[in-house]
């Protein structure tokens, strides 16, 4: 099973005395904590590899409380627990539109936070298996709790960055948990090629390349061209 990376946001103290521990004795998990909202969003927005799982105190004090901090990551389409220290059926009214993969109320233990970061678990494997499947023309993608149906003919290029792609369209920028060797392989091969390590494009939409500077450009945007890559592009470009 591989380790599941989890980010805690709690600010405080006697809460932190409670749920730390239980954290960091749960097995093949790798946990960062931050005490503000404003520190976690500075990381996940600087992160190339998001974590798993973000566990977050709804009653945060500071420039955001839990569920604005939701609000301001659900772009990033991270699955959430969020946790609450006080009995509150206000927010737990609240938190429902987020739809986290658990909350867990003042009396949560061991079990109850192990048997969510399984659903949590079991929930991103089920993702991943339906934005496997994919049409002659089209995938699905995961964003926040939908599933959005992606046209091939409309990604301009797809970027790695680490375990993630971040793939670019006319209109929206999807950030997606698959590695570009694994995402290069759903798309249709006559459509796109892989001009870098990082990068993959759509054949149709390059508007010029410069051999020089190794660079290819869709519209105004630049795209780096990989040394190993240069030949097969040429030739390609050359309709051979």
């Amino acid at each position: 099973m591989n380790k599941i990376c989890m980010v805690l946001v709690v600010n405080d103290p006697l809460s932190s005395v409670e749920i730390e521990p239980i954290l960091q004795n749960i097995g093949e998990t790798n946990l960062t904590i931050f005490r503000s909202s404003d520190s976690c969003k500075d990381y996940l927005n600087a992160v190339s590899i998001l974590p798993d799982l973000v566990l977050i105190d709804i009653n945060l004090e500071g420039n955001s409380n839990g569920l604005q901090l939701a609000d301001e990551i659900k772009h990033l389409s991270i699955p959430l627990i969020f946790l609450s220290f006080k009995e509150n059926q206000a927010q737990y009214d609240k938190i429902k539109a987020f739809r986290p993969v658990a909350f867990l109320g003042p009396n949560f233990n061991g079990a109850s936070i192990q048997t969510a970061i399984d659903a949590a678990r079991h929930a991103s494997n089920s993702n991943e298996n339906l934005e496997k499947t994919a049409t002659e023309d089209s995938m699905f993608l995961r964003q926040n709790n939908q599933f959005i149906r992606l046209y091939f003919k409309d990604i301009l290029w797809v970027k790695s960055d680490g375990n993630y792609c971040i793939i670019k369209t006319e209109t929206r920028r999807f950030i997606i948990k698959k590695s570009l060797v694994k995402f290069y392989q759903e798309l249709p091969k006559d459509d796109f090629i892989q001009v870098h390590r990082r990068y993959v494009v759509q054949f149709s939409v390059i508007d010029r390349v410069d051999i020089q500077t190794n660079s290819a450009f869709v519209g105004e945007e630049e795209v780096s061209i990989g040394g190993k890559f240069k030949a097969a592009l040429v030739k390609r470009l050359k309709g051979e």
